[in-house]
């Protein structure tokens, strides 16, 4: 055994979880056109929001609020602060991936449990290893003023929201949230946000896309058709420390 690690050059092992904490982190955010870096490490909800090198004082509206507020709604992990050898830690319950992304919510004072009960999930498409995607269509309104106009276009309807591998978003989107408004979503378009997905992929990041659609009222939806006609909304980027 000596003699042939003494031989190789490469070495390819199971990453995580053994070479890494397992705890996903949400570093990057790409969302209405904006990049966004983020601070902090593990499941530890603090840590602040950065565009341009400069913090985000307040996550109030607009985008940024909007994914963060779309990654801890579509989403069935947990974040909880236990006690271990006497030091207070923060543990996710169930998959660390959306673990990270109730914890990036939570950095900007968003409490999962609270986010529950005022959008109060209705309907539901579990993620499959098929379709590559989760939705969850929710009551209430969310936080970006573009997306306040659909709204007023069917006041009583519901919010779809698609996360999963940003390819495959991608590929039900119609439309995306600009800093200029809802436009739609261009073969050119579509084009810069892969290269954006490629970039982070690049730098070692794990890669989740969310969309949104405005739905009908509760029992009045063919779920068949939910995961169309989407709007694009952003990226997030995320590492295993």
């Amino acid at each position: 055994a000596v003699e042939t690690l003494g031989s190789a050059t490469v070495i390819c092992s199971d990453k995580t979880g053994t070479l890494t904490q397992n705890q996903m982190t949400v570093k990057r955010i790409f969302a209405g056109g904006e990049w966004y870096e983020v601070t902090g490490q593990g499941y530890h909800p603090e840590g602040e929001f950065q565009r341009d090198g400069k913090p985000v004082t307040q996550v109030r509206d607009g985008a940024l609020k909007t994914i963060l507020l779309c990654g801890a709604l579509c989403n069935d992990a947990n974040l909880e602060q236990d006690t271990e050898d006497d030091k207070q830690i923060w543990k996710i319950i169930g998959d660390p991936t959306e673990g990270a992304l109730v914890v990036a919510a939570a950095k900007a004072g968003m409490v999962k449990a609270e986010l529950d009960r005022e959008y109060q999930r209705v309907q539901e498409i579990p993620f499959d290893s098929e379709r590559k995607l989760m939705t969850t269509i929710h009551q209430g309104s969310l936080p970006d003023a573009r997306l306040q106009k659909v709204e007023q276009q069917s006041p009583k309807g519901l919010w779809a929201i698609t996360k999963g591998a940003p390819d495959l978003v991608l590929n039900r989107c119609s439309a995306i949230l600009t800093a200029e408004g809802i436009s739609e979503l261009t073969p050119e378009l579509k084009a810069e946000l892969m290269k954006h997905n490629g970039t982070m992929a690049l730098d070692a990041l794990r890669v989740l896309g969310v969309a949104v659609r405005r739905m009908a009222e509760a029992g009045r939806n063919d779920l068949s058709m939910v995961e169309e006609e989407l709007t694009f909304i952003g990226f997030w980027g995320m590492i295993d420390p």
